[in-house]
């Protein structure tokens, strides 16, 4: 596939820019009392999501999977020694069979250190990291982004109550409403090609439909309206969207600014795109600007 300079270069800078401002939309993996995966999914297809997690002292891990609505659907915990990297694998082994293959929801870790069965300070706010990848057999994987989440931060310290979304405020180095964010798609029109899903993770359901602005790699741009059909995590495919690709094809961005959750409170986002291309042979992970 012939890819014209100019948008190369584009998206060459885009993954550049997405480095060097990581630590504005996304620090540098913080340990805390609990950790969110805000993108999993397994595959029919042997896709898989894989976790790894380091805890500082010894304890309980507390693990919940919720699909897009925030529902939890599967739920489990684990002992976990102090200073162990131990490895987690979202399939379907964890899931206890294939009814929640091509299933995308997201994951939340807590580290229980006193045995109570409770995430609160007691458990301390710096004892749990992690890092997370999507793997696509048979020789492909893509970086997920983990967020760091405090016991104040969680609907409730009990795990076993934790059937609803759980996760009620990010911190303040996240996406929250009134902020504008530039978020990168790359795009061909053809299936299997160049292909970007934009992962938008919000601690509120949103109006179903959210007004953002596009902006192709030329700098044109026009206003267009997205829709939101989950409550807490929705994925967007550009290449889906008739607005996004009539005359706006390759590369380009939405400009997003962060209205009210629904229900007219604030909100907090997290977001990110993966960006599949044979140019690069393998899935690329872009964090927004904002």
């Amino acid at each position: 596939m012939f890819i014209p300079r100019s948008k190369f270069s584009r998206l060459c800078l885009a993954l550049c820019l997405s480095a060097g401002t990581a630590a504005q939309s996304s620090a540098p993996n913080e340990y805390d009392a609990a950790q969110m995966v805000p993108y999993a999914n397994f595959t029919t297809g042997g896709n898989v999501t894989a976790v790894g997690l380091l805890a500082r002292v010894a304890g309980t891990v507390h693990w919940a999977f919720f699909d897009t609505d925030g529902n939890r659907r599967a739920n489990n915990s684990f002992p976990i020694v102090a200073n162990q990297l131990r490895g987690f694998f979202w399939n379907a082994t964890t899931a206890g069979g294939t009814t929640l293959a091509d299933e995308p929801g997201f994951l939340l870790f807590a580290l229980d250190i006193n045995g109570d069965g409770q995430i609160t300070f007691a458990d301390g706010s710096n004892n749990l990291g992690a890092n997370a990848f999507y793997i696509v057999p048979p020789n492909d994987v893509a970086y997920v982004p983990t967020i760091d989440v405090d016991d104040s931060e969680l609907i409730d310290p009990s795990p076993v109550n934790w059937t609803v979304p759980p996760v009620t405020g990010l911190p303040d180095k996240f996406a929250e409403t009134a902020d504008t964010v530039d978020i990168q798609y790359y795009i061909d029109g053809a299936s299997g090609g160049d292909d970007t899903t934009i992962v938008i993770w919000t601690t509120r359901q949103m109006v179903s439909t959210q007004n953002m602005t596009l902006h192709d790699g030329d700098g044109t741009s026009k206003p267009i309206t997205t829709p939101f059909l989950a409550d807490n995590l929705n994925l967007i495919d550009p290449e889906a969207d008739p607005e996004v690709t009539s005359g706006f094809f390759g590369d380009g961005y939405l400009r997003w600014t962060i209205p009210n959750g629904g229900d007219g409170q604030p909100v907090d986002v997290f977001l990110f795109s993966m960006v599949s291309s044979p140019t690069f042979g393998a899935i690329q992970t872009l964090l927004p600007n904002f």
